[in-house]
C-alpha cells in the first residue's frame, strides 16, 4: 500500500470511528454501498481488517457482462447467512448492498453511504434504479465523501 492509499484509509477510519457504530455491542450487519470506482471495497477491507470482522465483496458475485448489476445470489445468500451466524459483524459491500440485502431479507443495522469524490454517477439505469427505489444517501448512517490525499 502507497503512503497515499493508506493516509486514505487512515481518513476512512477516522470518519467511521467518529460515529462510533462498528465498536457497538451486537452490531450484527453492516452494508456500505455507493457507484462504482467510489472506493466502497477499500473502506471495507480497511475496515474489516482493522476491526477484524468479515467482508463480503458483492462483486466476487457479479454476473458479468449483463449490463446490469445481476449475482449469483445462491452462493451470495449462503456466505451472508454463514457470516451472520458468527459472533462478529460482517460487512456487505457492493453497489446496490440495500437491494441485495432486502432481496435476503437482511436489513442492515449500520449503512455506510460512499460518495464518488469527484462527484460523477454512473449513467446505468440499474444504478438510476436503485438510487430511486433505495434512496441510499437519504437512508444512510454515515456518508462519506472522501478524496485521495
Amino acid at each position: 500500500m502507497s503512503r497515499c492509499q493508506f493516509g486514505y484509509v487512515l481518513q476512512m477510519e477516522g470518519e467511521v470511528r467518529r460515529h462510533g457504530y462498528l465498536g457497538r455491542a451486537g452490531l450484527r450487519s453492516v452494508a456500505i454501498d455507493g457507484a462504482p470506482g467510489a472506493d466502497k471495497t477499500t473502506l471495507g477491507r480497511f475496515l474489516a481488517w482493522r476491526f477484524n470482522i468479515s467482508l463480503i465483496e458483492t462483486d466476487l458475485f457479479l454476473l458479468r457482462g449483463t449490463g446490469k448489476y445481476n449475482y449469483c445470489n445462491d452462493e451470495l445468500r449462503a456466505v451472508l447467512k454463514s457470516r451472520l451466524m458468527c459472533d462478529t459483524p460482517a460487512i456487505f459491500e457492493g453497489v446496490v448492498a440495500l437491494r441485495l440485502l432486502s432481496e435476503f431479507g437482511v436489513a442492515p443495522e449500520f449503512h455506510i453511504h460512499v460518495k464518488c469524490a469527484d462527484g460523477e454517477l454512473p449513467n446505468s439505469e440499474d444504478w438510476k434504479t436503485y438510487v430511486t427505489e433505495f434512496n441510499p444517501e437519504a437512508n444512510s448512517n454515515l456518508i462519506l465523501s472522501l478524496s485521495a490525499i
